[in-house]
């Protein structure tokens, strides 16, 4: 694992040699065109020793900040990593109590939504149950009506009257029952369109928070691998010493840090020219 520490303190230095550098350019650019020059018989200007070394001193400061700001940019690049992996456990742990809080406030949103859909649903079934018994006593009454119309029984006839009557004023109840509950339901239907909107929010928060704790953690697991692959390379370079191909020629291990590659048979023949130069 590289040092954070010595990356930050690097790259404090090169950015000092930078501005060094980049403060030199334009006396160097002015040397290097004020430079004695020499004219070939065709009149045209042809290089001398002194610009000739103006323009390489130039070119060399010039590469050497294009070297540092490709440098720097690498190691922004490493920082920010080992500035994300140092994170990692504090990130796992938000992550959980944020998916925590949100899982919560989605069950309760869950409970909200259900206390008021079974409220409408026992609106509706009350609705049509006060329907189908007027409906019932409608016909009961009817049928008793007319059973004491054939009959000529004046007596049964009044009865069937009440009956009649009461049907008839159960109906209008019913219906006004019906309007009366209009008020409740769309009250109600308007509270849960709010509760759904609030519950995508929560479910959102949650998949966000489970997404966060995943890349903490495989930054984290990643590290690690980082670091069990680092050790076998190392073996593997000292395999490779000992001539050894078979099934190194095979090996292709994945790496996890920025600007990392897979270790393959190649990277430990190059690790291992490298030691012994």
């Amino acid at each position: 694992m590289k040092d954070l520490n010595v990356m930050q303190q690097t790259r404090t230095a090169l950015l000092a040699e930078q501005e060094e550098l980049n403060a030199q350019l334009p006396e160097l650019l002015e040397i290097e065109r004020t430079a004695p020059k020499d004219w070939n018989y065709l009149g045209h200007p042809v290089s001398t020793p002194e610009g000739d070394i103006a323009t390489q001193k130039r070119m060399d400061v010039s590469g050497r900040v294009e070297s540092i700001t490709s440098k720097i940019k690498r190691l922004d690049q490493d920082i920010a990593y080992l500035e994300l992996l140092e994170r990692s456990e504090q990130d796992i742990a938000q992550a959980r109590a944020k998916k925590q809080e949100a899982h919560e406030r989605v069950e309760r949103l869950l409970t909200s939504t259900q206390r008021i859909a079974e409220r409408v649903e026992q609106i509706h079934h009350d609705e049509e149950l006060a329907d189908e018994q007027a409906r019932l006593a409608e016909q009961e009454a009817a049928e008793l009506m007319a059973k004491a119309t054939a009959s000529g029984d004046s007596k049964a006839s009044k009865a069937a009257q009440v009956k009649m009557d009461e049907a008839i004023t159960a109906a209008r109840l019913a219906t006004e029952k019906r309007e009366h509950n209009q008020p409740l339901i769309r009250a109600l239907e308007s509270e849960s369109a709010a509760l759904e909107e609030l519950l995508t929010a929560a479910r959102k928060e949650e998949s966000d928070a489970m997404s966060a704790e995943r890349s903490a953690m495989c930054r984290k697991l990643g590290a690690q691998w980082d670091e069990a692959s680092a050790a076998l390379k190392a073996i593997g370079v000292e395999l490779v010493k000992q001539d050894v191909r078979y099934p190194l020629t095979r090996l292709n291990i994945p790496t996890f840090a920025p600007g990392d590659h897979s270790i393959t048979h190649d990277a430990l023949l190059n690790a291992a020219r490298s030691k012994a130069a």
